[in-house]
């Protein structure tokens, strides 16, 4: 699906906007169709409604907003060791095992399937990232040889570290993600 599609941007709403444009879909078919077709308005939303019930069962452990900013507030307060260890038990919870790095620019490292994924998360609490911590991690990810490449920040990248980390395939873990990883 195309990023900017119609229904890939609905997919990354709330679930209820892709209802409600269902809605408004079957409200206005229903009364501009002839009295023999009008039930077909019931059905010319459909798509809108699948994608609503995709974009909800991705939601379902996202947090609200207030719960993010209360947990953001709650990582930026521990320390390395403490956080690291929440970190690391809730990439093992999902099934992963992980190995702690002691390389510049990499934390964590594990295999999935056949995807070998380095980590860099010691800079977690950083308001703003450059481009530095991210080429620092795409030489730990080129020696280890590893297919992917994870960042992962609760502040901003700058605009040169997210064409970077886009360029270079990095994937940015962000704090509403962040927190959703750590809570399940």
């Amino acid at each position: 699906m195309a990023r900017n599609s119609l229904f890939a941007i609905l997919l990354r709403q709330r679930w209820w906007v892709s209802f409600g444009v269902g809605v408004a879909i079957a409200l206005v078919s229903g009364a501009l169709l002839p009295r023999d077709l009008a039930l077909m308005a019931i059905f010319m939303p459909m798509p809108f409604w699948v994608i609503a019930g995709m974009a909800a069962w991705q939601q379902r452990h996202r947090p609200s907003a207030a719960q993010l900013a209360q947990a953001v507030e709650e990582l930026g307060r521990l320390s390395w060791p403490v956080f690291s260890q929440r970190l690391r038990a809730a990439l093992e919870k999902q099934g992963v095992a992980v190995t702690e790095l002691k390389t510049p620019g990499a934390d964590f490292e594990w295999t999935e399937g056949h995807r070998k994924i380095v980590l860099a998360a010691r800079r977690w609490k950083a308001a703003r990232t450059g481009i530095e911590p991210l080429r620092e991690l795409q030489a730990a990810a080129e020696a280890r040889e590893a297919q992917q490449a994870w960042y992962l920040s609760l502040g901003e990248l700058s605009e040169a570290a997210q064409d970077h980390a886009r360029v270079q395939g990095i994937r940015v873990i962000g704090a509403d993600e962040l927190v959703t990883l750590l809570r399940r």
